[in-house]
């Protein structure tokens, strides 16, 4: 009886797994769609008013917003041929896994560079915060592995921020945002993903009552 049920519970969970990716890819299209998008956008702003001003560093934008397309794009195909590969099993479950964990490194330190490189002009982390919130919001990642990109950008910007801001008040500020942001953005994931996993016994339950 014991061992029944332990394969249930496997089973349960591979499940939930499955469903947790599926829902991972779905929500990645449109995300990604609005990402490229922006930074577009933000590319061809920058391409009209490249001569305005001798202060703004245009070619630090431009390679990190074309960056941002790039490897967005990427991810993109390569999630979009993972998507028919799901059903095969856990292997290719844990490889998403892995490819979001990347990506979210990525986007959030993308965010950390950006707003480092901001400090001459603006002053402010915005796209830091931005991109930490939208990737902690975004996707169904396990709590303690989005400690990784977290842990990452946030030492990036934790370091980089006395090298190009001199302001000890702005500084001050900078970091107790940051870190606010940064716990806040530990708790989200795991507060998601129950929901999800709550909505998802509740459907299924549904369909089994409405079988029998």
């Amino acid at each position: 009886m014991q061992a029944n049920r332990f394969y249930i519970d496997i089973a349960i969970q591979q499940e939930m797994l499955f469903e947790t990716a599926q829902a991972n890819l779905q929500r990645f299209q449109p995300f990604a769609a609005v990402i490229i998008g922006i930074e577009s956008v933000l590319l061809i702003l920058l391409l009209v008013y490249s001569q305005v001003s001798a202060s703004f560093k245009y070619s630090w934008y431009a390679f990190m917003y074309l960056l941002m397309i790039i490897i967005t794009g990427l991810t993109w195909i390569f999630f979009s041929r993972l998507r028919h590969k799901l059903d095969h099993g856990l292997p290719e479950i844990k490889m998403l896994d892995l490819a979001i964990i990347i990506y979210l490194c990525f986007l959030m330190t993308w965010g950390a560079v950006i707003s480092l490189i901001d400090q001459d002009l603006y002053g402010n982390i915005a796209a830091f915060l931005i991109n930490l919130l939208a990737g902690s919001f975004m996707f169904y990642v396990n709590p303690k592995r989005i400690m990784i990109p977290l842990f990452l950008s946030g030492l990036v910007l934790f370091i980089g921020l006395p090298v190009f801001q001199p302001s000890r008040d702005v500084l001050v500020g900078h970091y107790t945002n940051a870190t606010i942001f940064i716990v806040l953005s530990c708790w989200l994931p795991e507060l998601i993903i129950k929901l999800l996993w709550k909505i998802i016994q509740t459907v299924k339950q549904s369909r089994e009552n409405h079988k029998s």
